[in-house]
């Protein structure tokens, strides 16, 4: 049984033939199947990536219940960011909160003999304010009123501090000790000041 035709014009054409079919699917492999098996696979990779995200999401959400728990998270972010906001105060509140250190200097038992604005940096939110101040009292008063100011409710820093006995005792026969310091406070920046300005 052969399985080519013994005339040799038939065999050529059978020949050419059996060519043009093997050529034209060798060019259909070549140029359709080839790209579309590196379009599936980078379709694949992008799947793979896409589902990997999503994990790590779920992951991130984990435990959420839909929106409720997310809008508690929310509410409770803003509540931490407002009690943060009430710790530096506005500029109408600076007076009272420097009553309020006197108000500490009166009931620690110790006497003021200075507050003096030293000078005020703006940042960008805030503006950092100086204050040079001299308490006079008994050792453990003035340790008191330095742990009331850093105590309030506001963020203030008492820093640079010097002790200086001085000749005179209290009524409890205390030796007085007088108290050289800085603190350094912040408040916020009104939207229409300049920078720079006070």
């Amino acid at each position: 049984m052969a399985l080519l035709p013994q005339d040799p014009d038939q065999r050529k054409k059978v020949l050419l033939g059996l060519l043009l079919v093997g050529g034209l699917g060798f060019l259909g492999y070549a140029r359709v199947y080839t790209p579309k098996v590196a379009e599936v696979q980078l379709l694949q990779d992008r799947l793979a990536e896409l589902r990997t995200k999503n994990q790590a999401a779920r992951a991130v959400t984990a435990g959420a219940t839909g929106t409720d728990e997310v809008e508690q998270r929310l509410v409770l972010y803003r509540n931490q960011l407002t009690a943060v906001e009430n710790l530096v105060p506005s500029s109408e509140e600076l007076p009272d909160l420097l009553n309020a250190i006197a108000a500490e200097a009166r009931r620690s038992g110790v006497q003021l003999s200075l507050i003096q604005p030293v000078g005020a940096t703006e940042e960008a939110y805030y503006t950092r304010r100086m204050y040079d101040l001299a308490a006079l009292g008994s050792y453990h008063g003035v340790g008191e009123f330095l742990t009331h100011i850093a105590s309030l409710p506001r963020i203030i820093t008492p820093l640079n501090l010097s002790l200086t006995v001085r000749p005179e005792s209290t009524r409890e026969g205390e030796q007085r000790v007088e108290a050289r310091f800085s603190i350094e406070t912040y408040v916020l920046s009104s939207a229409g000041a300049a920078p720079g300005a006070e």
